[in-house]
């Protein structure tokens, strides 16, 4: 297999080349679709299309099957202008593979390929999921995919991430808790206007805002146990229509990244009582719209053991992550009802770039590194392992 995989190569950097110039927001991934449709005919897959999304659903059934395996890669984009001036760069202004689904999306595809040609050695059921819109959170594709039905019955779920922050050959896996909550709020802290040469005769929404903003980040510094990893960040601060006039409306925006359900409740009712506390001492009247997004990415013990178990049989070098990451995954929405686990595929190169970078971009190399984890998980997964 490992000699086929090699052959493919070509095939599986055009795939991505294709996806990549001609990225498609969340929910908009139509052509996408339509694309990722068009290679599974050509190679005789059975799929499904999603009735009320882009999805689409592979399946690889064989008689007497071990299990049912699933593999999900995203395709969506996101809303940037790319920069990395490659010969294959998008051709749409403000949107770019600026993430790395394209290089999922590709190496689902060269994994139905090798599925395809060797499906008579399979075990096991393989289902392929190929989900749009996982960057629309709170609302990502992975609850559609879920509530569909498409995977009741399944045993396990595998889904990666390209990584800049891991070495090519590196694949980064980490048991228990990888990726947090994500949340999002929202909060308008309403004053009274006034002439700035009259402040007594208002309520300054601005600077009442600027104590409350400095003044949450005690929530963790002494709220929390300094174990208990928790981040939260004001990204927004709009305020006043002018120098002479005391302002009357601040609005903010801001996020919360957690681990754990209690450290997820304490903060937004720490935001919460902290407003109620504001509007009693300034005369403000404040409002907090705090919207739960993805929530933990959990792995689970045994399957990530299966992963490294794939990782040393494709000869990659297995890392184990100390830290789980602040980011965040709608694919923690599977793991949330399935056994599975998620993995960081290493791309870090010389003068590589950040994920949501408009620079960002893989070396290629990595396509088959995921190809080979993915089929070392298919075909060596049996329930006695």
């Amino acid at each position: 297999m490992k000699n086929y995989i090699k052959s493919i190569k070509n095939d599986v950097i055009n795939y991505r080349r294709t996806i990549h110039q001609n990225p498609e927001l969340s929910y908009e991934e139509k052509e996408t679709s339509n694309y990722i449709a068009n290679e599974l005919d050509k190679l005789g897959i059975t799929y499904k299309r999603q009735s009320d999304n882009y999805g689409i659903i592979a399946y690889f059934n064989v008689d007497n099957a071990s299990k049912t395996i699933a593999f999900r890669a995203d395709m969506d984009a996101l809303p940037l202008n790319e920069e990395t001036n490659v010969n294959y760069s998008s051709k749409k202004s403000k949107c770019m593979h600026a993430c790395g689904h394209d290089a999922h999306t590709a190496i689902l595809l060269g994994f139905a390929k090798v599925l395809q040609e060797f499906k008579s050695e399979l075990k096991n059921n393989i289902i392929l999921v190929f989900q749009p819109a996982e960057e629309a959170s709170p609302n990502g594709g992975a609850k559609a995919i879920i509530n569909s039905g498409v995977l009741d019955g399944i045993d396990e779920i595998y889904g990666l991430h390209v990584w800049p922050e891991a070495n090519v050959g590196e694949v980064m896996v980490k048991k228990g808790a990888m990726m947090a909550n994500s949340d999002h709020f929202y909060v308008s802290i309403n004053g009274k206007s006034s002439h700035a040469a009259e402040p007594h005769k208002g309520i300054d929404a601005l600077s009442t805002a600027c104590n409350w903003v400095s003044n949450i980040q005690t929530f963790i510094s002494r709220g929390l146990d300094p174990f208990d990893n928790a981040v939260l960040t004001i990204g927004t601060f709009n305020s006043g229509v002018r120098y002479n006039v005391v302002s009357e409306l601040t609005k903010i925006e801001g996020t919360c990244r957690t681990f754990s359900s209690k450290t997820r409740d304490y903060l937004e009712n720490s935001l919460k009582n902290s407003l109620e506390a504001l509007d009693k001492a300034y005369g403000t009247n404040s409002v907090l719209d705090y919207q739960r997004g993805y929530p933990a990415l959990i792995n689970n013990d045994e399957a990530v053991d299966k992963v490294v178990k794939a990782i040393i049989k494709s000869d990659l070098k297995v890392v184990y992550k100390d830290n789980a990451s602040t980011g965040a995954e709608d694919f923690a929405f599977y793991l949330q009802k399935y056994k599975g686990a998620f993995f960081f595929l290493g791309t870090k190169y010389s003068g590589c770039f950040p994920l949501h970078h408009p620079k960002f971009n893989i070396d290629e190399d990595i396509l088959l590194n995921g190809i080979l984890v993915f089929t070392n998980l298919a075909f060596n997964n049996a329930n006695d392992d």
